[in-house]
């Protein structure tokens, strides 16, 4: 993840939406130092919910909790090993992703498995608290 995001994450909590300049950056958009906690799937009210720890924050040296939020999605697709990413946390690091822009489709490559996630609108990136 670019360091001018997780700076402006870790200093002002609340939502922000995941521009298009991140999604069509560098490939290593989400850099190694994302991982991803927990993929929520709520099927009637059509939301993905990623808990996320990025960083460390440089003045902090603790991981920001963050969550990427996928609402009105239309289909999901999660191929990982569930044991494997709870017994193994290096296989839940984001190698890399590309975030929709807008209403499309995302892709989040993990080290052990990937995300894709159509919804009809962009997802929003929200620093939680902690």
């Amino acid at each position: 993840m670019h360091a001018e995001l997780l700076a402006e994450l870790a200093h002002a909590p609340g939502a922000a939406p995941v521009s298009a300049a991140l999604s069509a950056a560098a490939p290593s958009a989400a850099g190694s130092s994302v991982l991803v906690q927990d993929i929520s799937i709520d099927t009637l009210g059509k939301i993905v919910s990623i808990q996320l720890l990025a960083g460390p924050d440089a003045r902090t040296g603790r991981r920001i909790p963050l969550e990427l939020l996928f609402r009105d999605v239309e289909a999901v697709t999660v191929d990982a090993d569930i044991i494997e990413l709870r017994c193994n946390a290096e296989a839940g690091v984001i190698a890399y992703w590309h975030l929709a822009p807008g209403a499309g489709t995302s892709h989040i490559h993990l080290a052990h498995g990937h995300v894709s996630i159509a919804a009809c609108c962009a997802p929003v990136l929200t620093r939680l608290r902690h």
